[in-house]
């Protein structure tokens, strides 16, 4: 006969809370934190996941790679002050773990010290037809600029979002609209750009593409600018390129939240997911 499996465990979430909530009068302000890699072995370990998930907010961990299955890895990363009772959390729930990243902040400002020492994915787009190295200098400017420019290399202000899709209006009005969905809480443009040719024709089938709607997916609004990017310099040049400008309206809204995203970049040590 087959063994039953332990139910989930509400009563070790709740003891994990509290010893949480005691250890929280102790962490220091600055804390390290550990990325591990859990595998759950068996429906207890696997629902014990999704109520730590489900409470993230409650132990200030954070899921990179949600549990999805028996014997699936799952990623989370794990504040300094909870890592013994994170450890003892996943123990209890059969589940095995290892610490895939030691210190998540130090890797990232490793990474980003080895991305200045060598040639930058902007740099390998400088041949591009619409792109320069440098940034537009002011909004009101772009008529004298002789490309449109973006730091794809660097996650950069909202504001030099809006000023690179401004500029490629003006360069490209044949195929080019800014368009404007509203403002922000704070009282930011939220834009986009409206890409189809001719550019006053609102009949065609129409796709939309947004990004960063959660503040922390800085990598959202780059795969949203490199879409522009790559629609408005092939357009003329590749054939199926040309035929999607042509047949379709797109409209790209890199930035649905700039609130959330500016607030990630304010802090000297960023929340970017």
């Amino acid at each position: 006969m087959k063994e039953r499996e332990t139910p989930p465990t509400p009563t070790l979430l709740f003891i994990f809370f509290c010893l949480f909530a005691t250890v929280l009068c102790n962490s220091t302000p600055r804390e390290v934190f550990r990325l591990y890699r859990a595998v759950p072995h068996s429906t207890t370990g696997l629902r014990a996941l999704h109520d730590l998930q489900k409470n993230d907010h409650l132990f200030n961990v954070d899921f990179w790679k949600e549990p999805r299955a028996i014997e699936d890895t799952a990623d989370v990363m794990v504040p300094e002050s909870v890592w013994g009772l994170v450890e003892e959390y996943l123990q209890n729930s059969n589940c095995t773990y290892r610490v895939s990243v030691p210190d998540v902040e130090k890797l990232i400002l490793y990474n980003e010290g080895s991305k200045r020492a060598r040639p930058g994915f902007g740099k390998r787009l400088n041949d591009d037809p619409i792109l320069d190295s440098e940034p537009d200098d002011d909004w009101t400017n772009v008529g004298k600029l002789k490309k449109a420019k973006y730091p794809f290399g660097d996650y950069a202000p909202y504001a030099d979002m809006m000023k690179y899709m401004r500029t490629i209006e003006f360069y490209y009005p044949g195929f080019t609209k800014i368009v404007r969905i509203g403002t922000s809480h704070e009282g930011k443009p939220i834009e986009g750009l409206k890409i189809g040719f001719p550019i006053e024709n609102t009949s065609k089938r129409a796709v939309w593409i947004d990004g960063n709607i959660h503040a922390r997916e800085w990598a959202s609004s780059h795969t949203a600018l490199y879409i522009i990017n790559q629609l408005v310099s092939g357009y003329g040049k590749d054939d199926n390129t040309t035929f999607y400008v042509n047949n379709l309206n797109f409209y790209i809204v890199p930035c649905l939240n700039p609130d959330g995203y500016e607030y990630t970049r304010s802090s000297p040590q960023p929340l970017v997911r």
